[in-house]
């Protein structure tokens, strides 16, 4: 992703806390996950956290060029685990340099509150 900050502005400013698992010891992870109500990224194996989350959580999985509906039948089977509802945003931007993906924020950003509002 080429503009990833940009992207993690628009959902801090609609009241999303970032978070980079990575940085995070596995046990510490698994209980910031487990006190989620709403989990919100990329398609990918991050999102496959929600199996520590509780029945009736949402995930917000951000589609890409690779799978632009967000929709994958991995992420549903880890949701499917926990009882998590999946909520999507579809790819909209186009490729960078070096396959890196440019996403359009204001799509984003027209998405995610009707998304929110769901809960």
């Amino acid at each position: 992703m080429a503009n990833e900050r940009a992207v993690e502005r628009a959902f801090a400013k609609a009241g999303f806390k970032i978070f980079h698992p990575e940085r995070w010891k596995f046990e510490q992870q698994v209980a910031i996950f487990d006190r989620t109500e709403v989990l919100a990224g990329v398609e990918g194996s991050a999102l496959h956290n929600s199996v520590f989350m509780k029945n009736g959580s949402r995930v917000i999985s951000i589609g890409t060029p690779r799978v632009p509906s967000g929709d994958i039948f991995n992420q549903r089977l880890c949701d499917s685990l926990s009882g998590v509802q999946a909520n999507f945003i579809d790819f909209k931007g186009k490729m960078a340099p070096k396959n890196r993906a440019i996403y359009d924020i204001q799509h984003i950003k027209e998405l995610l509150p009707s998304i929110i509002k769901k809960s």
